[in-house]
């Protein structure tokens, strides 16, 4: 663990050494996402990074797939190099191992950079519904009023809010879904 600056400005520094670098092979990193997978239950093809692999570096789970991936890639050198590393150091090279999942593409990266990528939205744009949880953009959520700090900057999607303002309580056929039939089936289409 090099640290480096001075003053207050002092700061450990760590980088995989590039002898290092040429074990962690394309091989080697598909085979750790596999185990990653296998020992992680509630990890899939489709966990982004911020719910999954990318932030549960460091852990039993982790070691144990690293351990079985260079088992099975026969990759000895690598485990003994990471084992003795000490639990600073080990830190980030376990970051840097799953940023390099993310740029093999074997695992997702950010869900948020995925949707910019895909969808041109960016992520200051994007709203979590405090209610179901998925995410909307800005015109598609309700900024409720906060009664506590801790509430502050709390969303609610259109459809959670129509669902929970139904008279009838009826979840799948809404009063705002009810009314847009309604509105269809009395919509002058010849007038357009």
């Amino acid at each position: 663990m090099p640290l480096v600056g001075s003053g207050d400005n002092v700061r450990i520094e760590y980088k995989i050494p590039d002898n290092i670098k040429e074990l962690i092979t394309y091989s080697f990193l598909k085979e750790f996402r596999n185990q990653l997978i296998r020992i992680h239950e509630y990890y899939s093809v489709e966990t982004f990074a911020e719910y999954g692999i990318g932030t549960n570096t460091g852990t039993g789970g982790w070691h144990a797939s690293l351990g079985k991936a260079c088992i099975i890639t026969n990759n000895k050198d690598l485990y003994n190099y990471q084992k003795n590393l000490e639990w600073y150091d080990s830190d980030i090279f376990d970051g840097e191992l799953a940023e390099m999942l993310i740029k093999n593409n074997l695992i997702l990266g950010d869900l948020s950079d995925v949707i910019e990528q895909q969808l041109g939205i960016k992520g200051d744009e994007l709203r979590e519904c405090c209610k179901c949880g998925k995410l909307y953009i800005s015109e598609m959520v309700i900024e409720l009023s906060a009664e506590t700090e801790e509430e502050m900057g709390e969303y609610k999607c259109l459809c959670c809010n129509d669902i929970e303002n139904t008279k009838d309580g009826n979840k799948n056929a809404t009063d705002y879904y009810r009314g847009c039939l309604n509105e269809i089936d009395n919509y002058e289409w010849d007038k357009i």
